[in-house]
């Protein structure tokens, strides 16, 4: 029996409530970020944890409905893992290769049985494409084709992927434009992110590295979808620019402004195909990570969205947030997160949220983005009462429906571990 067969029947063991797919990923994930083989390289995330409300009750996370994200720290009630696996099985004298990228991804709420399946949970292959890089006749660039996680733009602290062509397709990638670092990829779609099951043709274009001042360079992104044959159907399209500033306190900030009509509203990816032609969304984001020292760090979010002319109610979604992490010595942290979302209809009283977490974090070292954690987390939320009777099935707003006095308030506590490699 050779080394990595014999280590993942014994990482198995450590994994018995997990379901057979997960954990044979899983394993041979951590063994190969440890060393355990060579052939293949590992990428990987997870979480896990428990908790519950101060009324002793199974944990339920605070969001706005109708707000595309949540901020997530001491707010998560689930279990994710994700591993991937990458291999370069030839390698060519132009300094060329293929390689092979597959994921499996894993998602387990809580108080489910922990087998990631059944009514709520899931398991599936998320990722599996092929690619030739760093091809010379495309000046460095590279052909790909499969289902895969395509030039994904998010906020770590909210989860919010704000621009995400994630889908099924094929495209040619980082082609050098120019002799000053510019790049050019497209991408042909037939399908979108894992859940969506909608076949319909998206066409995305991205020019990337685009140099504008010492450290900062812009981005563009065009999203074309054509009218979808479906009787009422409507095509759209979509832009994007994002402007990304290095070495800002340590860290690096992004602004993005987004605009999409029809089909395109969903700003990088295919969004609802009944809404109209004169659908249409604007959207801004801005986000601040800093470090500027190894012992403080952080994130910043704000974001603002406009929704119009389509079937669904007008309404605008503003966002602001902060994460501040401040380590005592190597292995301590102390976590700070507060949050507040608003959805202010066109018509109708608006809607908010209030969220703050602080957490005791253990860790391997300092920094914002340094990982594992191990944290034990105290939430509080608090919210409108226009919010309790919009809530969503996850949320603890949605728990006074029905009552003569609904709750405006929700507070819970737990644990979690975050890793990824």
């Amino acid at each position: 029996m050779d080394d990595t067969v014999a280590g993942e029947r014994r990482c198995g063991l450590f994994f018995p409530v997990i379901s057979p797919v997960i954990g044979r990923w899983l394993c041979a994930g951590l063994l190969l970020a440890s060393g355990g083989a060579t052939a293949l390289e590992s990428k990987g995330y997870l979480r896990a944890g428990s908790g519950q409300t101060v009324d002793g009750e199974q944990q339920r996370c605070f969001g706005l409905a109708g707000a595309p994200a949540k901020y997530r720290l001491g707010n998560e009630c689930e279990q994710f893992v994700e591993v991937e696996l990458e291999h370069t099985f030839r390698a060519f004298g132009n300094g060329s290769a293929l390689r092979l990228v597959g994921r499996e991804s894993g998602y387990n709420p809580y108080g489910d049985k922990p087998d990631f399946s059944g009514r709520d949970g899931w398991h599936q292959n998320s990722e599996l494409w092929a690619q030739w890089r760093d091809v010379p006749q495309l000046s460095g660039g590279a052909l790909w084709l499969g289902r895969r996680f395509y030039k994904r733009n998010d906020v770590h602290m909210t989860d919010f992927y704000y621009w995400n062509p994630t889908g099924v397709g094929a495209g040619v990638e980082d082609v050098a434009v120019g002799g000053n670092g510019m790049k050019f990829s497209y991408a042909f779609f037939r399908r979108g992110d894992i859940g969506d099951r909608r076949y319909v043709s998206r066409h995305d274009l991205q020019l990337d590295d685009i140099a504008t001042n010492p450290g900062g360079s812009l981005k563009f992104g065009l999203s074309l979808i054509p009218q979808p044959g479906a009787e009422g159907a409507s095509g759209g399209w979509s832009l994007s620019a994002q402007h990304e500033q290095k070495q800002v306190l340590g860290g690096r900030n992004r602004l993005a402004l987004q605009y999409g009509r029809g089909s395109g509203t969903g700003l990088g990816t295919v969004g609802d195909l009944y809404a109209g032609s004169s659908a249409w969304r604007w959207r801004v984001v801005e986000s601040l990570d800093w470090q500027p020292t190894a012992h403080i760090g952080g994130q910043l979010m704000l974001a603002w969205q406009r929704d119009r002319g389509g079937k669904d109610s007008a309404q605008d979604w503003w966002s602001i947030g902060a994460r501040p992490v401040f380590a005592f010595g190597e292995h301590f942290k102390v976590a700070v997160e507060v949050g507040r979302d608003e959805i202010r209809p066109e018509r109708g009283a608006t809607q908010h949220l209030d969220k703050a977490t602080v957490a005791a974090v253990l860790g391997l070292a300092p920094g914002f983005y340094k990982r594992p954690e191990l944290r034990v987390f105290y939430t509080y939320a608090d919210w409108s009462d226009s919010a309790q009777l919009a809530g969503r099935s996850n949320t603890v707003p949605l728990l006074g429906a029905g009552l003569d006095q609904p709750p405006s308030q929700g507070s819970t506590f737990g644990v979690q571990l975050e890793t990824w490699w």
